[in-house]
């Protein structure tokens, strides 16, 4: 499996376009893409400004299909627009 975290940070006037875009990429992501075994974005409560997507992908070729879909390199464009920097993913490996 790979699991991947990716805080960000977007500017204050950008919050609620940023939820909304997230809503609708989430959306995307659950209808399409059966080998994302979870996805998530949260938004910290201490600063509306931060979030962080969770997500984990059965495979390698799960994340590249995932990173490749033309859904998500239009959230990515969005998005990165709105953040104050560019977000980087932080690749994660699970403790058993």
């Amino acid at each position: 499996m790979v699991h991947i975290l990716i805080p960000y940070e977007v500017r204050a006037e950008e919050v609620e376009n940023a939820k909304s875009i997230i809503t609708a990429f989430v959306k995307a992501i659950q209808e399409n893409e059966p080998e994302t075994l979870f996805y998530k974005s949260f938004q910290l409560l201490e600063d509306p400004t931060r979030f962080v997507h969770v997500m984990i992908f059965k495979n390698e070729e799960a994340r590249e299909r995932h990173s490749s879909s033309a859904y998500c390199r239009e959230f990515a464009h969005k998005l990165y627009a709105m953040c104050k920097e560019r977000p980087e993913p932080q690749f994660y490996a699970e403790v058993h």
